[in-house]
């Protein structure tokens, strides 16, 4: 039990507060509403902090160092936000049978934001090489990523599936190529599951 810890943990989650503490006791309350039509909201928030971090990795690798802590928050405010709304989505039964894949959704987003925060933790120590391509790479992902947030927003399932079939080839080709790193290969692959599961909903 590290009372620091712990109130690290509670920071990171919206709507919990401290309201009280000592060497070993520490209490919690939630002070959030749990409003189910939040849901649509923060998932919308959560696709757009998403693609403002693909924004700025692309220009961390223009050569702009100073974006590389921004990229970090941007993935803690993904976390923030999206542990918020798994929680309104099983406690309110959000989605109905569709709860589960509504969650798959937000993790991914948590997956995406992650990976590429730690990669772009590691831009001092790639090489130049690796540095263009990473980039050229990265304008095609923020443009792929946009086109499932439109498809997401508009319930467009031709656009979803058409996405996911060009998820699925793009994943394949990164798999096999020596030309970038690997982990925009990770990236691909979480992106190709978001398709899927945006497909699903």
């Amino acid at each position: 039990f590290k009372i620091v810890k712990v109130n690290k943990l509670v920071g990171s989650l919206v709507g919990l507060v401290v309201t009280d503490q000592s060497d070993n006791k520490i209490e919690i309350k939630n002070v959030a509403s749990e409003n189910i039509e939040d849901v649509e909201k923060i998932i919308n928030k959560i696709f757009i902090t998403t693609h403002y971090q693909i924004t700025k990795a692309i220009e961390l690798f223009e050569g702009d160092v100073s974006h590389i802590e921004e990229i970090k928050e941007l993935k803690k405010a993904v976390t923030k936000q999206g542990n918020y709304c798994r929680r309104i989505i099983f406690s309110t039964n959000f989605g109905k049978s569709k709860s589960y894949e509504y969650n798959i959704i937000i993790l991914l987003h948590k997956k995406i934001t992650s990976i590429l925060s730690r990669f772009c933790s590691s831009y001092n120590k790639l090489s130049p090489k690796f540095k263009k391509e990473t980039k050229n790479y990265l304008i095609k992902i923020e443009k792929w990523f946009s086109q499932l947030q439109k498809s997401y927003l508009k319930s467009d399932i031709t656009s979803a599936l058409k996405m996911h079939d060009l998820m699925a080839a793009e994943r394949d080709k990164l798999y096999i190529s020596r030309e970038y790193p690997p982990a925009l290969s990770v990236v691909m692959e979480f992106m190709f599951s978001l398709s899927s599961r945006i497909v699903s909903v």
